[in-house]
């Protein structure tokens, strides 16, 4: 039970794989995975020590193998180095790269962790004390400054990412220490109860839907403890990193994979055996719409799995323009000619191939 091979590895292909192999090896052992997770987590985006020598940081090549208990006597074993597995490429100076409108969700984020009471952790307090940074509303002016110094050079505030190297500046170094770093993280464990709550008539509901038109919705899946503390876990949780168009975007290997949210990934399989069953989890993910273009939504594309699953977490209060905010589903396979890549992320092609097929719209309801 060697796991994976000791080869350098991407991280879809990689950690997904990874988190595959665990949760059907070690079923019922979701706080144990998520405890591994986080430390590869950790592994991978420490906070860095603030001084001048981020400038020239470099991404360290280490050679560290990284080992995960199965659950049931065997040892998974990941990767030549973890630092390879992440969008940090080794041994090349740090782009430090980020666009305006990343660095004020930053900031907004840290000072809403500071208004609710939450400390920076000690060793983070260490790694930013030679830059005189010791709270959370320090490092969110810091960030309020950087976005705009690289507002003044960047084209477009959402989708423009500029180096910070642009904008140099002792200023910006808490920055650099913390970018897409792991300054704090709300990991909820799993629950004693079920947090997933369907029963045997909506689940068969749902199976015969998902049968007649490969859709199927659920209202309230979600008990009221597992909502509120997934929802706790994405607003406090420093994990978003990829910025695109109108959203940012968290991953599993990024800092969500808590014990709470696997345990909902396992329930769901039980619950509905017949749709998602014994399938492995191949990603899961979390998106924020922010910006000055959040309302254009997430443009159509294809996803990889046999089966997605999205729950909106958000109040129904906060959706500021009622009607929308929902999902349109097409009825529509990717086709043989259409690399998955081009699926996922060409959505004009897939607008095209999309134009004359039938579509179902799901309107935006929290626990839905």
């Amino acid at each position: 039970e060697s796991g994976l091979p000791n080869t350098t590895l991407d991280r879809r292909g990689a950690l997904t794989a990874l988190a595959a192999q665990y949760l059907t090896k070690a079923q019922g052992a979701v706080d144990q995975a998520a405890t591994h997770w986080e430390a590869l987590f950790k592994l991978r985006r420490p906070v860095l020590n603030c001084s001048g020598s981020l400038w020239s940081y470099a991404v360290p090549d280490t050679a560290a193998l990284v080992f995960m208990e199965d659950g049931s006597g065997g040892v998974l074993q990941m990767g030549a180095t973890g630092l390879k597995l992440s969008n940090l490429i080794p041994d090349r100076p740090s782009d430090f790269e980020a666009t305006p409108g990343k660095l004020r969700h930053a900031a907004a984020q840290f000072a809403h962790l500071a208004s609710t009471g939450v400390e920076l952790a000690p060793s983070v307090v260490d790694a930013l004390a030679p830059c005189s940074v010791t709270s959370l509303d320090e490092l969110a002016s810091s960030y309020a400054d950087a976005a705009e110094r690289l507002s003044a050079i960047s084209q477009d505030d959402e989708t423009d990412a500029r180096s910070l190297r642009e904008v140099a500046s002792d200023a910006v170094l808490p920055v650099l220490a913390t970018l897409d770093r792991g300054v704090h993280l709300y990991m909820p464990r799993s629950m004693d109860s079920e947090a997933v709550l369907i029963d045997e008539q909506t689940a068969a509901k749902a199976t015969a839907d998902f049968e007649r038109i490969n859709l199927c919705v659920i209202d309230g899946a979600l008990s009221d403890h597992a909502l509120t503390h997934l929802r706790k876990q994405l607003v406090e949780s420093t994990v978003w990193y990829d910025a695109k168009r109108g959203h940012l975007g968290a991953y599993l290997e990024d800092g969500i994979a808590s014990g709470l949210l696997l345990q909902v990934v396992e329930e769901f399989g039980a619950k509905l055996p017949d749709i998602v069953g014994p399938k492995r989890l191949v990603q899961a993910w979390g998106y924020k719409y922010h910006g000055q273009e959040a309302d254009m939504g997430i443009r159509p594309h294809a996803d990889e799995g046999a089966v997605t699953v999205n729950c909106w977490l958000t109040p129904d209060r906060y959706n500021l323009r009622q009607g929308s905010g929902g999902l349109r589903i097409y009825n529509a396979s990717v086709p043989d000619t259409m690399p998955f890549l081009q699926a996922n992320r060409d959505f004009r092609a897939v607008r095209k191939h999309v134009e004359h097929a039938d579509r179902v719209d799901v309107d935006h309801r929290q626990n839905r």
